[in-house]
């Protein structure tokens, strides 16, 4: 991509989530609604959750386009089709929106960084404050500090 927007990896994304759930309706009717739950997690939202850190700065266009194979994937697990709404739908089954649930990796893998249960590659990103000699409130304190680039 030559711009930098991932508009083209969101395509791919929105693309493959289509497909398969075009697949999954097909049997779909015969499954009952636990398996379907869990067949929507394990293979739409896999998807839609991998690497979806880097969608932090994400065009609203393409998070829309995120958001609606979210909201397909709501319909086959309660089997409505597409004229009706979703947003009761998601909320039944606890699925927080797109640029949610961005934001939700986001704060996750800051708070695995600060408290040192991260990988290594992502504790040397997060800069700490060093400690002084002396004991003073701001070296407890667990802010981070701005690294410049």
């Amino acid at each position: 991509d030559p711009h930098l927007n991932l508009s083209q990896h969101v395509s791919k994304i929105v693309r493959t989530c289509k497909l398969t759930l075009m697949n999954l309706w097909k049997v779909g009717r015969m499954l009952p609604i636990n398996l379907r739950i869990k067949l929507v997690n394990g293979v739409v939202h896999s998807r839609l959750d991998y690497c979806n850190s880097l969608f932090a700065s994400l065009s609203s266009k393409d998070t829309q386009r995120l958001q609606r194979i979210q909201h397909a994937a709501a319909r086959f697990i309660f089997g409505q089709r597409s004229f009706r709404g979703t947003t009761r739908l998601c909320k039944t089954l606890h699925f927080l929106p797109v640029y949610e649930r961005i934001t939700y990796k986001l704060c996750l893998l800051t708070y695995k960084a600060l408290n040192g249960s991260a990988p290594e590659y992502l504790l040397n990103l997060l800069p700490k404050r060093q400690t002084t000699g002396k004991c003073l409130r701001r070296d407890c304190d667990n802010t981070l500090l701005a690294k410049r680039f």
